[in-house]
């Protein structure tokens, strides 16, 4: 996989999580975090890895 930036909707949920920072809203989302924050990231470092290393979340 290439990255190719994050959604807009990875932004979004950010503020949300900002905003209400609980355990409700996080388990609420937390597979939406999954597919849309931490899968982008995982294709960044997967990108960045053979001029830097292997990166970690």
């Amino acid at each position: 996989m290439t990255f190719r930036g994050w959604p807009s909707e990875a932004l979004e949920f950010y503020e949300r999580l900002d905003a209400d920072n609980s355990k409700t809203y996080w388990t609420a989302h937390q597979s939406f975090y999954e597919e849309q924050a931490r899968g982008p990231m995982r294709e960044l470092l997967a990108d960045l890895e053979p001029e830097f290393g292997a990166g970690k979340i």
